[in-house]
């Protein structure tokens, strides 16, 4: 049986001083690979410009609320921006609030025709370093009977994380792999990959971002 652990969403709910050393060493790791860091501020730069095209050509509404940390309680101004028709949401974005052009955290979502969530798109950075984002995601989902799926990659195409969860013929269904239990999967390490619950919850969803990795 795998072991099911839940991602934690990047986003230091709590800012704390154990999490910004360990955030501030992730990034210091991540300024030495300089391919990544070209890759994930590429993936935060078209996320933007996927946001501004959408609300220049969308009717839109806007909601804001203000948010922070311990010891910075007001460090963002989230900006919820929905499609005025159909009330979906197009995007949310914290800008940080002492430097208002600054993205803090932005989120992109795409729709079916049924109005369910197929992609979104998260890009985050930390409260500070600002060389690149700290976190990357493109998500693509799968609705498949009572069963949802959705599938993780990183800005450099990389599977970090795939989860589903709902019923298949009455019984219940609650899967959640990161990178190295989905490589085990892939490989066959581990068999839960044959099963027909991991088969029917992520049937559809690509193994690779390809041309979708970036939002349009």
């Amino acid at each position: 049986m795998l072991l099911r652990r839940t991602i934690v969403p990047m986003l230091l709910m709590s800012l704390i001083p154990a999490v910004q050393v360990a955030a501030e060493s992730n990034q210091q790791a991540l300024q030495e690979d300089k391919n990544q860091v070209q890759q994930w501020n590429k993936f935060a730069k078209i996320c933007l410009q996927a946001h501004k095209r959408r609300v220049s050509t969308n009717q839109v509404t806007t909601s804001e609320r203000k948010g922070g940390y311990r010891g910075r309680p007001n460090f963002y101004n989230e900006i919820t921006y929905k499609d005025a028709n159909t009330g979906k949401m197009i995007s949310r974005i914290q800008w940080e609030t002492e430097s208002p052009d600054d993205v803090h955290v932005i989120e992109l979502f795409d729709y079916d025709n049924s109005g369910r969530v197929i992609r979104d798109y998260t890009a985050a950075y930390l409260p500070g370093p600002r060389n690149a984002p700290v976190q990357t995601l493109a998500a693509f989902h799968a609705y498949n009977g009572d069963l949802h799926a959705f599938r993780s990659f990183d800005a450099t195409g990389e599977a970090v994380f795939e989860s589903c969860s709902g019923n298949l013929n009455g019984e219940s269904v609650d899967i959640s792999l990161e990178d190295y239990q989905i490589e085990d999967v892939r490989k066959g390490i581990e068999k839960l990959g044959s099963t027909p619950e991991y088969q029917t919850c992520f049937k559809g969803l690509p193994l690779k971002p390809g041309e979708k990795l970036y939002p349009q």
